[in-house]
């Protein structure tokens, strides 16, 4: 079972929205702009929509079958106690009926059922004693190997009432303790109805904590694998973007520095933060990042506004390009990035029967800013958007260098956060392979995957556009539609009908649409042109 964190520290409504809002806003809006001049503005807009409301509803699904995934283990977990306390009655109803059948003397034969009735009685209090302490035992026993199951069944007593009743059909009515259990002929296991996890503080304490997690459950320990690599992937992905955009601002306002140079120092700075292992303290750069970025993405849609052309908008209008709509399709992905973070967000909320209502009222809201900034940014620059929105604000010098700094501060803390959980992954594989000190691990591997980045931003330092796209195509839709589908359809494959399982697996289809298409034509377009798409 996945440990639950006290309801003192749980998020509000109010602060889960803005840890979606944190999760999904990030470099993916810097290249929106970009996007839609490789869609045009109406095959950009609806499809944006229609992509939404697909990311929203598999966003939906993954935490309904993590939901399912809590119920199956929970059901899973009192069976195996009910199959306990029944083997335990049957050991004591044989001992009791072995001794009752001593054979009697003629003499004596009144003193010896005495005798025995009496032994028979301690006998059957000493089995009931033994009976609850050894459910006592097996419920410490669980509750330690799995290191975080509830209080209640580590020291479960004869008088504490199970969670649930083996009679009723809801939450528990009658307490009944362990030797009551042992007693009764038929024992009914009943999960709480509904589909949140808030409605069952229990059930809670069943429910897998990451994706990972959900996936091994659904498609075994591959299905984990797979999910764990594609996070590796995509997280690593947006360190390199991080790194190129930094670069090439820099660059920009220090031309002595080459690119290459630049990502260099810049990843030399980044070490130390790389190093942290706890991540509470990056949490102040979290601040400072979150401020920075909302004070530069604020003041580029400013000076979109002010750039806008009557002229240039009718122009832009009319395009529909639909040979590099593709290039669109992955960067638009990519701008979901904080979908890896939907589970834990949503184990830390208080009320999770909210969290349906509260990401919808967050992905509306981050939709809204994406068609904003992406639609502005095209719509005051057109066909000479750059792949990096803040290339195009030469013509304002001194606002340019505000809003660079701004950004690079933001997306240098921003940083050690998205390559936080890749270490982590990766020091729990080596940990168990390695011979090396664990410190000496902890500091090889975090060296190591900024050193990944670094070469990774050398390399594409020139293909910011593409490489958003690149990510978005094999991480974004496989981890946002793919997985989801899959999973959903394995887990819901008897409960649903026909056209649910359809639904399912059409949604695995078209993530797997999506990275081929999107591979097939950014690929396409570097080998021949020697540029990216668009």
């Amino acid at each position: 079972m996945s440990a639950a964190p006290s309801s003192h520290k749980k998020s509000s409504n109010l602060q889960t929205y803005i840890n979606l809002m944190k999760a999904f806003v990030g470099s993916g809006l810097l290249g929106m702009p970009f996007a839609f001049k490789n869609s045009g503005i109406w095959l950009g807009s609806v499809a944006m929509l229609i992509l939404s409301v697909i990311t929203l509803h598999c966003i939906l699904i993954l935490v309904a079958s993590q939901t399912e995934i809590a119920k199956r283990k929970m059901t899973q977990h009192l069976e195996e106690e009910q199959e306990k306390h029944a083997t335990l009655h049957d050991n004591d109803s044989d001992s009791d009926d072995v001794s009752s059948f001593k054979p009697s003397q003629k003499s004596g034969g009144s003193a010896e059922r005495t005798k025995s009735s009496s032994k028979n009685r301690s006998h059957h209090l000493l089995n009931d004693d033994r009976a609850n302490s050894d459910y006592e035992s097996t419920a410490g026993t669980y509750s330690s190997s799995e290191n975080d199951i509830s209080d209640a069944y580590q020291h479960q007593s004869p008088s504490t009432p199970l969670p649930y009743s083996a009679t009723s059909t809801n939450a528990v009515e009658q307490p009944y303790t362990a030797g009551q259990l042992g007693d009764m002929t038929e024992f009914s296991l009943n999960v709480p109805p509904g589909d949140t996890l808030e409605q069952s503080a229990e059930l809670e304490k069943f429910a897998p904590n990451t994706f990972g997690e959900v996936g091994e459950y659904a498609l075994t320990r591959i299905g984990r694998i797979i999910i764990e690599l594609l996070l590796v992937f995509t997280q690593t992905g947006f360190c390199i973007a991080y790194l190129i955009f930094i670069s090439n601002n820099l660059h920009h306002h220090v031309p002595a520095l080459q690119s290459w140079m630049c990502v260099g120092i810049t990843g030399l700075l980044l070490i130390p933060f790389a190093l942290i292992r706890n991540i509470k303290y990056l949490t102040p750069f979290s601040i400072i990042s979150e401020f920075t970025l909302i004070v530069g993405l604020t003041l580029v849609i400013y000076f979109d506004v002010i750039t806008l052309q009557p002229s240039r908008i009718l122009w832009v209008a009319k395009q529909f390009p639909l040979s590099t709509f593709p290039t669109f399709l992955g960067v638009a992905i990519y701008s979901f990035e904080g979908v890896g973070l939907v589970l834990p967000i949503h184990n830390n909320m208080k009320k999770r029967s909210s969290f349906r209502v509260v990401v919808i009222i967050a992905f509306i809201s981050y939709l809204i800013l994406m068609m904003l900034f992406g639609l502005l940014g095209y719509l005051a620059f057109g066909e000479d958007v750059k792949d990096i929105i803040t290339d195009d604000l030469d013509d304002h010098p001194v606002p340019r260098i505000v809003i660079d700094i701004c950004l690079i501060i933001a997306l240098f803390f921003t940083y050690p956060i998205q390559l936080f959980p890749v270490p982590e992954l990766a020091d729990s594989y080596l940990r168990s392979v390695s011979v090396l000190n664990n410190f000496v691990v902890h500091f090889a591997v975090r060296i190591a995957m900024v050193i990944f980045t670094v070469g990774g931003a050398i390399l594409g330092g020139d293909y910011f556009g593409i490489i958003l796209s690149y990510i978005g195509a094999v991480g974004g839709s496989s981890l946002a539609y793919t997985l989801p589908g899959l999973i959903h359809l394995v887990l819901f494959w008897k409960k649903n009908n026909w056209f649910w399982r359809l639904k399912d697996l059409t949604l695995a289809l078209f993530g797997l649409g999506c990275l081929a298409l999107t591979l097939v034509v950014n690929t396409y377009h570097i080998v021949t042109t020697g540029e990216g798409a668009g």
